[in-house]
């Protein structure tokens, strides 16, 4: 992609980008949780979870970008986190919840922003934006602290 736009148009695409996941979560989120018919428990689901993570990431990195800084170390990894925990998100809700669930109004929307367009949008960023490196296992390990920590969380609330 490199050779064909310019760095500036690349950037500028790359911002575009960033304000569009940003933005995204930072509607569907509330949305989601204010149509809950018990937010509450709303509030305690990965998929919020993670989008919060999503957006407060990618409107960090939009601001960075718009200052023409380069992205920290910490805000590589929780880019990366971030990609992670979306994948977890849409193939646990595609292939193992999304059957379970009926959705009206405003919460259609919101639960496809949330499950499908948001990870797809992190995808896509990774694919076209993110320099592609090799990781410790170490930080792998970093990256799944949360998901775990949720999951056994979980675990102890439901025996």
């Amino acid at each position: 992609m490199a050779g064909v736009l310019s760095k500036d148009r690349i950037l500028r695409t790359k911002i575009i980008f960033h304000i569009l996941i940003a933005a995204t979560g930072l509607i569907s989120v509330p949305l989601h949780i204010f149509f809950s018919p018990a937010p509450i428990v709303s509030i305690t689901k990965f998929t919020i979870h993670s989008n919060i993570i999503v957006t407060i990431t990618f409107t960090v990195s939009t601001y960075v970008l718009l200052l023409k800084k380069k992205e920290s170390r910490m805000l590589e990894f929780f880019k990366n986190a971030a990609l992670i925990y979306m994948m977890v998100n849409f193939l646990t809700y595609h292939f193992i919840l999304s059957s379970g669930g009926e959705y009206s109004g405003t919460r259609i929307i919101t639960n496809f922003t949330l499950h499908y367009l948001i990870p797809l949008f992190v995808l896509l960023n990774w694919l076209f934006f993110v320099e592609k490196k090799w990781y410790s296992y170490s930080t792998i390990i970093y990256w799944l602290v949360y998901p775990i920590l949720y999951c056994s969380l979980l675990n102890k609330r439901n025996v």
